[in-house]
């Protein structure tokens, strides 16, 4: 997961990282859904 977040937040390529918050998304924890949810919060994501 800290992977996946690492590579969604500092990757160059906007590929990789659309494919981290995918992948992220998918494994449906609600932990790593609300942290997503405070980085959309935060202006880190749109």
């Amino acid at each position: 997961v800290e992977s996946l977040l690492h590579a969604m937040l500092h990757d160059a390529e906007p590929s990789v990282r659309d494919e981290a918050r995918l992948a992220l998304e998918q494994l449906e924890q609600p932990e790593v859904l609300e942290r997503l949810q405070t980085l959309v919060d935060e202006g880190l994501l749109s």
